[in-house]
């Protein structure tokens, strides 16, 4: 299995920008995630479950394109994906939606992850996402307790992304 960048979910199309989602709609074959003929990852839901209650992903992530890619991931495997810009307006979402589970950027404009990580009373698993080289789970950990389930490190590939969610899920 072939390891992508998720961002490289996303290809230049006649001058324009299409998704993986839009690929699928047009007929066009799923990206390749794991192994041949598997749909979701283990640890996932499984169909009868996902059939009840689609689960909500919200994405908290300033930079469009990582955001975008991201929820393509998550689409392709049916969850329901919301999005926002930064903290601020993830805070405004989490108030409004039902969130199963946070992906959130560290470093935003306006509110950046810890602000959101402080603000958040009784969260759902939030998984953090960020570029820092130097990102020590532990030092998150100790700072914002059972708040954050997992911490990931850009770039991530999509089955590590897939299978922190689904973890994040089963928790």
């Amino acid at each position: 299995m072939t390891t992508i960048n998720l961002v490289h979910l996303r290809c230049r199309v006649r001058g324009h920008l299409r998704s993986a989602s839009e690929h699928q709609r047009r007929g066009r074959s799923r990206i390749p995630i794991g192994k041949p003929g598997e749909t979701r990852v283990q640890g996932a839901l499984s169909a009868e479950a996902s059939a009840v209650k689609v689960m909500n992903v919200l994405i908290v992530e300033d930079d469009a394109s990582v955001r975008a890619s991201i929820a393509d991931l998550l689409r392709l495997q049916d969850y329901n994906v919301i999005e926002a810009a930064d903290g601020v307006e993830g805070l405004d979402l989490l108030r409004r939606e039902s969130i199963d589970v946070i992906l959130l950027d560290l470093r935003m404009p306006r509110l950046d992850g810890p602000g959101v990580l402080e603000a958040l009373v009784d969260p759902p698993p939030v998984i953090v996402l960020s570029a820092f080289e130097n990102l020590n789970e532990d030092d998150i950990h100790e700072r914002f307790g059972t708040k954050v389930f997992r911490c990931l490190r850009k770039p991530i590939a999509p089955r590590q992304l897939l299978e922190a969610v689904a973890d994040a899920l089963v928790r």
